[in-house]
């Protein structure tokens, strides 16, 4: 006669389960972001108070700076000032359209500030580049309708993280290039019309 085997059921304590309470929703939806970091050797925190800021800042600083580099191996000059104000607009973009993919809206302007500091910073010194992205962090919470342009760049750095797509990170540094560029371009053709 065989013998009836006994089934224990473990019902945590109320503190314990409230922990536990949407911790697989809430790793679920930060996945994309950490495998996108993991993919590109980028630094990735996997537990702490900081967890979500940093890992955002660091994936918003790796597409900007895809950007920036693509424009650098154009340009042999320093940015000018509207570069790095758009720069640090291009952060907030992408950090907007981060933060919206993993569902931490609230997070968006920390992690503006932090990747637009960093980006900055090699361009201006840390003290004018914390100055200039905080400036600019505000004059973009301040002022949705005249960031509607780069809502598409956010929309686009969001879906490159959440299918780890090279080909859209490809696309989004392009673009992210020719923003810094354009105005140039456009100041180009305005001398040669003149020209003629």
């Amino acid at each position: 006669m065989a013998k009836a085997s006994r089934v224990s059921i473990l019902i945590p304590r109320p503190a314990i389960a409230a922990c536990w309470n949407g911790a697989l929703e809430l790793r679920l939806r930060r996945a994309p972001l950490e495998v996108f970091l993991r993919s590109r050797a980028l630094p990735c925190a996997a537990a702490g108070a900081a967890q979500v800021t940093d890992n955002l800042t660091a994936a918003t600083v790796a597409i900007v700076s895809s950007g920036l580099t693509l424009y650098a191996c154009k340009q042999q000059q320093q940015l000018l000032d509207w570069q790095l104000e758009e720069l640090a607009q291009l952060a907030c973009a992408v950090s907007e359209g981060l933060t919206a993919l993993i569902y931490e809206p609230r997070s968006w302007r920390v992690v503006a500030l932090l990747s637009a500091a960093q980006l900055l910073r090699a361009q201006m010194g840390p003290s004018s580049a914390a100055h200039l992205s905080a400036s600019i962090t505000h004059t973009f919470a301040a002022r949705p309708n005249e960031r509607r342009s780069l809502i598409e760049i956010g929309g686009m750095a969001a879906r490159a993280v959440e299918r780890n797509d090279a080909e859209v990170l490809e696309t989004t540094s392009q673009v992210i290039s020719k923003r810094l560029t354009e105005p140039q371009e456009l100041a180009q053709c305005s001398l040669i019309a003149a020209a003629r």
